[in-house]
């Protein structure tokens, strides 16, 4: 989530925010390289907004293969659709909205219909949102924030919601929490994120990833500590072996910027192969059949989509360089199964905003409308019957 699983880039139409969303589930980050597409088998989704011209508002959507087809939003002035998940004949999407007093409040999407999400338990807040999704044994499972902190909800098969912080130490410590993405193994959901703690006189950061068990206990786990400054993108599980994207800095000075980092359960992974490591961003993670990393890149060097190749050692093995037509171009989110990987993202041109998928060494328009901005989020093979 981010698959973003996606981590998709955010694309606004006054400007870029890079934001990498993930999606989640082990079972679907494995086992994947980049491969003819067989569309006879399989459709593309992938989840976004746009930016309507005519209301000045954003509008929740997904594309099917090529064609958008908007999300319900009623009494809600803007809307944004993110994580996505396919549950047999059910799609999911995790997102938020914007009511009429202008306040960000959670919700999903079940087969296009809007369910809004309690928030009842929570301190006040400024914004609230949810971006992964997860469904398993008739349970969903929604990850999202309510400013910054992490929250988790849980939907039962009666429709039975609870909601919880997923980490409450900011209450007692004012530990500044924020989350990546997350996935379900062993029974157990984990779940990406950085932490901002203070120690003695200063600020330091700490990346690592929470477990919640079935009983909703809570564990924190340390895959690094003693940063000036780290945020966790995207955590994929992949045989037994986490893995997270984010970036980190070690200079409590702030003369240098932050650089794009890997992780594994034991700590942050030299990278190898990457000049000017300040240039890059990453965004999902994946594996595909040989155990390698695939990684989409933002690329603010030359701002043409990427994505890497990498072992599980941090060296870059190749590098899949989409020819887009366009000023810039982004890949926003990957979409894998054991068949086909698709890359799904934006160009910006002189016209405005476009959407392609890649595949195959295909590439194909997604339907846009004209001049408004767009926000990628998260891509899915869907099988056919």
């Amino acid at each position: 989530m981010l698959r973003y699983k996606r981590f998709g880039f955010y694309c606004l139409h006054a400007g870029i925010l890079c934001i990498c969303i993930a999606m989640f589930g082990a079972c679907k980050k494995e086992d994947h390289a980049e491969q003819p597409a067989t569309r006879n088998h399989y459709e593309l989704i992938n989840t976004g907004s746009v930016w309507d011209m005519s209301t000045q508002t954003y509008r929740p959507c997904y594309w099917l293969n090529e064609e958008i087809h908007w999300l319900e939003l009623p009494e809600a002035k803007n809307g944004f659709a993110y994580g996505l998940q396919l549950d047999k004949s059910n799609m999911y999407i995790a997102g938020s909205f914007e009511n009429a007093e202008g306040q960000t409040l959670p919700c999903y999407w079940k087969n296009n219909e809007k369910i809004n999400l309690p928030t009842s338990n929570l301190f006040p807040f400024t914004f609230c949102t949810t971006k992964d999704i997860i469904v398993r044994n008739h349970t969903t499972y929604i990850l999202g924030s309510a400013d910054w902190i992490p929250v988790l909800w849980i939907i039962d098969a009666q429709g039975g919601i609870k909601h919880m912080y997923v980490d409450s130490s900011f209450v007692t410590q004012n530990i500044r929490s924020r989350s990546a993405t997350f996935e379900m193994a062993g029974g157990k959901l984990y779940i990406g994120g950085d932490k901002r703690i203070k120690v003695n006189r200063r600020y330091e950061s700490q990346v690592g990833y929470w477990t919640i068990d079935a009983a909703l206990h809570t564990n924190w786990h340390i895959v690094e500590d003693h940063l000036a400054y780290a945020t966790a993108f995207n955590l994929v599980i992949a045989n037994e072996k986490i893995f997270i994207t984010g970036e980190r800095s070690i200079d409590f000075g702030g003369a240098t910027f932050p650089t794009p980092a890997l992780w594994n359960s034991a700590g942050n992974i030299p990278l190898s192969g990457l000049d000017n490591l300040a240039a890059y961003r990453f965004g999902e993670v994946h594996t595909d059949r040989q155990g390698n990393l695939l990684l989409n890149v933002f690329d603010f060097m030359t701002h043409k989509a990427l994505i890497l190749s990498l072992s599980r050692q941090g060296e870059v093995l190749k590098r899949i360089e989409p020819i887009i037509p366009g000023d810039r171009s982004y890949c926003s989110s990957i979409a894998v199964n054991n068949d086909s990987t698709a890359f799904v993202g934006y160009t910006i041109n002189n016209s405005g905003y476009s959407v392609w998928s890649y595949s195959g060494n295909k590439l194909t328009s997604l339907q846009t409308p004209p001049n408004g901005g767009v926000i990628i989020a998260s891509a899915e093979w869907k099988k056919l019957p």
